[in-house]
């Protein structure tokens, strides 16, 4: 059963062929290293019996259920992994998610209960799991609270190549569903859910915003100040700019070379479903890979992205709005013209 399961790590769980460096990683991954990891894992499904609890479909029968999305904890990742709920249809789902993902879901349309793993779960009853993963760190959490109550997952043993998550949870999930999709109905988007208070601060209309910083140097732009600059001399819209902590030196370099009242820092002062919410009240966005620009597409909004490393097909689907500008190395090697010339085309249509 090992050997005839090693396949699953490398291979697409589904008909449709979808955007993967899958012969890329099988050529340049270590055998070795994919056969350990895997046999760790399969291991750890035996010892714990959690094998006896596979299965490959979810059931009519299956009312109530938990989706355990915590082996990656990244927020665009679980955004991605997260969007095909959407079509999961009579159903009670709850979620077991990373803590620091956990107030992202808060009032979600489609999740129930949000818990994370500091929470005691012994005292719940589920007909099904959704697992995300066959990670020691899945299994483990699903065997201490449930260890006899079935399960389906969405990644499985699959583990290695980099997929376009988006596409890879909607397929997977209509698999398991075992239903088509209905694309008159559904998007291939990720979901969040706009919070209920209101902002202190109103924003003024004709409003761009702006994500800054970031938490990898080669997907974190260092030059905004230019395309600040470009917006307020070329256009008539405000500019706001979002962003968490490591975004607080390039706000304030931003804020001292534009000198101008129709820029707006809100970096480190919102919560993250609050720099969602001043996303939701604009037309435009502008920003590099992460959560806030997952968050834009969920919205539906007209974007321009900045991609390093992965290509951006690995990332966006037909259903976004988005322009997307890459190089293989670094965001800051794509040149001013480039971003600008783009930006006439986000804001012309």
């Amino acid at each position: 059963m090992m050997k005839s399961r090693y396949h699953e790590t490398y291979t697409l769980p589904f008909k449709e062929i979808i955007p993967s460096n899958i012969s890329q990683y099988i050529r340049s991954a270590k055998n070795i290293s994919r056969r350990i990891k895997f046999l760790r894992r399969i291991c750890i499904m035996f010892l714990f019996r959690e094998i006896r609890n596979e299965r490959q479909t979810i059931k009519a029968s299956d009312k109530k259920i938990l989706w355990i999305n915590i082996s990656a904890p990244s927020i665009g990742d679980s955004l991605m992994d997260l969007s095909s709920r959407s079509i999961i249809e009579n159903k009670e789902i709850d979620l077991l998610t990373d803590s620091k993902n956990s107030h992202i879901y808060h009032e979600d349309e489609y999740f129930r209960n949000i818990y994370d793993e500091r929470i005691d779960l012994k005292n719940l009853n589920y007909d099904l799991i959704i697992l995300d993963s066959y990670s020691s760190r899945s299994l483990k959490i699903k065997h201490k609270y449930f260890p006899n109550t079935k399960f389906v997952s969405l990644y499985g043993f699959f583990n290695g190549p980099e997929i376009n998550r988006i596409y890879f949870s909607f397929y997977k999930m209509k698999d398991l569903l075992n239903q088509p999709l209905d694309l008159t109905k559904n998007s291939f988007l990720p979901s969040i859910s706009l919070p209920d208070s209101k902002l202190l601060e109103k924003l003024p209309n004709n409003t761009i915003v702006i994500a800054i910083g970031g938490e990898w140097g080669y997907r974190t732009y260092d030059s905004w100040e230019y395309i600040v600059e470009f917006l307020l001399k070329k256009t008539k819209l405000n500019v706001a700019l979002v962003g968490s902590s490591n975004g607080v030196k390039h706000a304030q370099k931003i804020l001292n070379y534009v000198n101008s009242q129709r820029a707006i820092s809100f970096v480190n002062q919102l919560k993250f479903k609050e720099s969602v919410k001043i996303i939701g009240d604009c037309d435009y966005f502008i920003g590099c890979d992460g959560g806030l620009l997952y968050s834009a597409a969920a919205m539906n909004k007209k974007m321009l992205a900045l991609f390093a490393e992965l290509n951006p097909l690995l990332r966006i689907t037909d259903s976004m709005n988005i322009i997307s500008l890459y190089d293989k190395d670094n965001v800051n090697n794509i040149s001013l013209k480039e971003i600008k010339k783009s930006i006439n085309s986000l804001l012309n249509g």
